[in-house]
């Protein structure tokens, strides 16, 4: 009388599992080529009217850096350009301060959420270069 399964069924079990690990690593491969993908020229305009769209994708957006609501409890920094603002999230105040009222170009990826709306997290923030704004 033969005991426990057979070398077939491990061989099935250990070719499934292999299946599988295969089938997560390139799931998360993809999902982390949009995170390391380089940046998506976008405008704060349509970050903001399209975000279900641009959530969880890095962009590159030129904006004015500024404070909302300032020396109010919901004060925090945004990118404004016209009517239309994002978040800056994820930065300190002695990298942002310099920066405050100036143009600059915002490199990160864009999330959203329902507590706080559309937000850049912890972008790398430069000075925005002429020729860059004469593109946009």
């Amino acid at each position: 009388m033969r005991r426990g399964p057979s070398a077939d069924a491990y061989g099935r079990t250990a070719a499934a599992a292999a299946a599988l690990a295969g089938a997560a690593l390139l799931g998360a491969a993809l999902w982390g080529l949009g995170r390391l993908s380089p940046p998506a020229p976008t405008t704060t305009r349509a970050l903001w009217m399209s975000r279900e769209t641009w959530a969880g994708r890095r962009v590159d957006v030129l904006g004015a850096l500024e404070v909302f609501s300032p020396g109010k409890p919901g004060e925090h920094w945004v990118l404004q350009d016209g009517n239309f603002r994002v978040g800056v999230r994820g930065l300190s105040d002695a990298v942002l301060n310099p920066l405050l009222g100036r143009r600059v170009r915002a490199r990160g990826v864009f999330a959203f959420s329902e507590s706080y709306g559309g937000y850049l997290d912890a972008p790398a923030l430069t000075p925005a270069p002429a020729a860059a704004e004469a593109a946009r």
